[in-house]
């Protein structure tokens, strides 16, 4: 923006400078005119007075006319030379406000070329910066993202141990039942033996008969306790041992979900400062210009008044901005049920709002009067005056009313056909008004 301001200023110094040209030599032109015309009349005042000497010694008449002509052509000479006067004069002033408009536009120049340079910088300062932010959220958007991944497999793996310990558990239970049982079996087996053994021990006396048989009968109930050890199968003993260590993988994984939750809720309380501190610096800057806009507007419509709705206060940043006015003697209006002039005043309203909140050093309107009225149009011609003592103003208008407020007036007129630039001081031009 600053570099195309700088280029128009460069373009209008080059204009001005030709302008210049042109007028120092119009000036040598007019110059060498006058004295051409002085030359001319002081050989005509001559002539006149030659006439005069003569007058009463040749033909009165013949001279008398002769004296006629040469006074007119005297008088012509002077009107023309009071043109040219004027011409001088008028050119002269053109030159001396060119002088200082090339002065102020090279003044200009040097505080743009000054202020681009410094722009420069600020823009690779800002884009060195915006690298830099940009890369810490592209690594945090990674991070987060392998986070959440990590998080979804541990997840997994949890619900997977979870299961399997589930197993275990059952497994454990099962195995501890078996082991009791086993261990029953056993106690009941080795309480038989013993029994078994106290019963022979009374039989030692017995014959051999009564010995066989009841050592078969021994062999029997024997093969009976082994067939039943037999079905309870074998027994694992490293259960107890596999549950373990499940639990301790299970009790890793745990304290890593606990971990990458930690870690997530820190970055989720870095995103809510951050929307935080974007919402009350938006807020702040919302409020200072609805401030402006509110005072603006009663200036401009006196009895009127004009704000700025949020469609969403509780989510600023979910909804738009509605402008709505309320002029002198009318309902609220939103701006597509406005009329032309009133349309301008709240825009112009919310510009100046927005200059005062963020100035601008320079601002080009475009007719805003256009559709308003002689009272309206001079509230706006007011207003522009005060602001243009902190900033810079071109306005073009057709109206009075507002070119009346101005330092200098740059205006436009065609004579014989051809479009003639001419530049008034604002004295000048309450001096036409006054006239007209």
């Amino acid at each position: 923006k600053f570099q195309e301001k700088l280029k128009n200023s460069q373009e209008y110094l080059k204009i001005l400078e030709e302008k210049l040209l042109n007028v120092e030599n119009r000036i040598r032109e007019l110059v060498e005119e006058i004295e051409y015309y002085e030359e001319k009349l002081k050989n005509l005042k001559l002539k006149e007075s030659d006439i005069k000497r003569h007058y009463s010694r040749e033909g009165v008449e013949e001279k008398r006319r002769e004296y006629s002509k040469v006074r007119k052509k005297v008088s012509e000479m002077e009107r023309a030379l009071n043109e040219l006067e004027n011409e001088l004069n008028k050119r002269n002033y053109e030159l001396e406000y060119l002088e200082k408009e090339i002065e102020t536009k090279t003044k200009e120049k040097e505080y743009l070329t000054e202020r681009v340079e410094s722009l420069k910088k600020e823009i690779e300062e800002l884009n060195t910066f915006k690298e830099k932010t940009l890369k810490e959220v592209r690594n945090a958007e990674a991070k987060v993202y392998d986070l959440i991944k990590q998080k979804e497999k541990l997840e997994e793996d949890i619900l997977n141990l979870k299961s399997e310990l589930g197993k275990l558990k059952m497994e454990e239970e099962s195995l501890k039942k078996g082991l009791f049982e086993k261990e029953k079996n056993l106690n009941l087996i080795e309480e038989k033996i013993e029994n078994l053994s106290e019963e022979l021990g009374k039989y030692k006396d017995l014959d051999i008969k009564e010995v066989v048989e009841s050592t078969a009968k021994l062999k029997e109930n024997l093969k009976k306790v082994s067939e039943e050890i037999q079905k309870l199968g074998s027994i694992n003993f490293r259960a107890v041992e596999d549950y373990e260590e499940e639990l301790k993988r299970f009790n890793d994984y745990k304290e890593k979900q606990q971990k990458l939750k930690e870690e997530s809720k820190a970055i989720k309380k870095l995103i809510e400062e951050t929307e935080n501190k974007k919402r009350k610096v938006f807020l702040e800057a919302f409020n200072k210009v609805n401030r402006s806009l509110k005072r603006i507007f009663s200036f401009l419509s006196p009895g009127g008044k004009a704000e700025m709705l949020l469609d969403n206060p509780e989510d600023p940043f979910s909804g738009g901005i509605q402008l709505t006015v309320k002029p002198r003697g009318k309902d609220v209006q939103y701006l597509e049920a406005m009329s032309g002039g009133e349309k301008t005043l709240a825009a112009l309203s919310l510009i100046f709002a927005l200059q005062e909140y963020k100035p601008s050093p320079f601002y080009y309107f475009d007719e805003v009067d256009a559709h308003l009225d002689e009272v309206n149009a001079k509230k706006v011609g007011e207003l522009i005056r005060e602001k243009s003592k902190e900033a810079q103003f071109i306005v073009v208008t057709l109206r009075e009313v507002v070119a009346s407020f101005a330092d200098k007036i740059i205006g436009v007129s065609s004579r014989g056909g051809v479009s003639e630039v001419f530049f008034l001081k604002n004295e000048a031009l309450e001096e036409i008004i006054k006239e007209a």
